[in-house]
């Protein structure tokens, strides 16, 4: 017969071995999965239950409350979540330690995040030295506003199996908390994500703060003059931002010169054309165009006078 999509049993078997019932289920198309009051054990979630996860690739909601689950099967539960998409887990909490309870939420939240961010956040995590750009652009739809036939089929099929492609709060928190231990990473895209002034609150602190980051690409957003107010502040306590791209974000052009000129300012300390102590001030030329005149030699001087 068909494959099951969804399965909910609270509080009977009707006879049947759970463990037996599960193995017959992994056939990749299970979505969601309800065991209420089912007897299972932390055997059953460390054999057969953490094998049906691995095995769903649609998977995105499990609940197991009223059973005999501990910390042994919230921790096997926990090593089978890792790279899937599961974003909801219900279990008995008052019987998890502390700890495990909170590994739980920190697996269960990672799902939650872009698949670019997923990808990239564990090298972020571990500082990886060749990690120095981090492309996290969104859809070029979203800037434009127009979408494909093939565009609109692949978003209503990463609507049908949960995976989230925009960056909520929750995303933009856990990419500074990477961003804030990492010193290696010294561009970072996130144009074309339809993000708002809230963001800049979010990143706000890692820009003005990062000792790395060099290019920052914002372009393609919804920032608007607020959130271009909130990141000035931060590129100009930077001294190491030597360019913030808010093209196509609706920002007045006062302001973004202003942010540009900050930027400008920061490759010049870099390069030691300009002390790191003198005053702020609009520069309106490229460096190279700075010269100091050269002195005239010492006869034109004398011929002159």
């Amino acid at each position: 017969g068909k494959p099951v999509v969804s399965l909910s049993m609270v509080g009977h078997t009707h006879g049947l071995d759970v463990a037996e019932l599960l193995k017959g289920l992994q056939s990749g198309a299970l979505v969601s999965l309800k065991l209420e009051t089912c007897g299972i054990s932390d055997a059953d979630v460390t054999g057969v239950l953490c094998d049906l996860v691995r095995a769903s690739p649609k998977l995105h909601h499990i609940c197991l409350k009223n059973n005999a689950i501990g910390g042994d099967g919230a921790e096997a539960l926990i090593a089978a979540l890792e790279g899937s998409r599961v974003q909801k887990v219900c279990l008995d909490r008052e019987k998890l330690p502390a700890a495990c309870a909170a590994r739980l939420d920190a697996a269960v939240g990672a799902n939650h995040l872009p698949p670019k961010l997923r990808q990239a956040l564990p090298q972020l995590l571990a500082n990886a030295p060749r990690l120095t750009h981090v492309d996290l652009k969104g859809s070029e739809t979203k800037r434009v506003g127009i979408m494909t036939k093939e565009e609109e089929a692949r978003r209503q099929q990463a609507r049908r199996e949960h995976i989230p492609e925009a960056f909520d709060a929750a995303a933009l928190r856990v990419l500074a908390a990477a961003l804030e231990r990492n010193y290696n990473v010294t561009s970072l895209d996130l144009s074309c994500n339809a993000l708002t002034a809230g963001a800049c609150g979010v990143l706000v602190p890692v820009l003005a703060r990062s000792s790395s980051l060099r290019m920052v690409n914002l372009s393609c957003n919804m920032l608007g003059d607020a959130g271009a107010a909130l990141l000035k502040p931060a590129v100009e306590a930077s001294r190491t931002l030597h360019s913030v791209d808010l093209s196509d974000n609706k920002i007045a052009p006062q302001l973004e010169a202003q942010i540009s000129s900050a930027c400008f300012r920061n490759a010049m300390v870099h390069s030691g054309r300009v002390a790191s102590h003198a005053p702020p001030r609009e520069l309106t030329h490229p460096p190279h165009l700075e010269r100091p005149r050269r002195p005239r030699p010492a006869a034109e001087v004398a011929e002159v006078s």
